[in-house]
């Protein structure tokens, strides 16, 4: 036992798992708009493969980091004892992470959408509504972690 410890450790995994899933959510998020965004700017044979590579990374990669993320949230909010707390940094973690599920599936959605229908031909409108989607899920998720970690009252 140190004398130093902030927190108890049956917090660690919990947390790790809500941060670790954070950052992939974010990371994948990110990777997919480029990807939807590049494949819009460009008009060459690579658009049709980038806009695939944004929908499998939505669907592959965000859709499952989003479940952990969710899931160690309330896990570590229950272990904290948080489930009832008026913290507007939970609340609006909460709320983002809410929303954002909703908005995340609807970006892959059409995203994979997109790709069925028009597989081999450059960034149509459905994709580049799922890449404008995965920009405000950025935007939003930066606030989400700037909310976290400072904890504005």
């Amino acid at each position: 036992m140190t004398l130093l410890s902030i927190r108890p450790d049956s917090w660690n995994l919990p947390l790790l798992l809500h941060v670790g899933g954070a950052m992939a959510l974010v990371a994948s998020v990110t990777v997919a708009a480029i990807a939807l965004i590049q494949g819009w700017r460009t008009s060459d044979p690579t658009a049709a493969s980038l806009k695939r590579f944004g929908a499998k990374t939505l669907l592959y990669a965000a859709i499952p980091s989003y479940f952990v993320m969710r899931i160690a949230a309330e896990w570590i909010a229950s272990r904290e004892h948080l489930e009832n707390s008026n913290a507007a940094w939970l609340g609006e973690g909460f709320f983002v992470a809410d929303v954002g599920g909703i908005l995340l599936l609807i970006a892959t959605i059409i995203a994979n959408v997109a790709v069925r229908r028009a597989p081999d031909t450059g960034l149509g409108k459905l994709a580049k509504v799922s890449a404008a989607i995965s920009l405000i899920l950025v935007a939003a998720y930066v606030f989400a972690i700037w909310a976290m970690t400072t904890k504005p009252s």
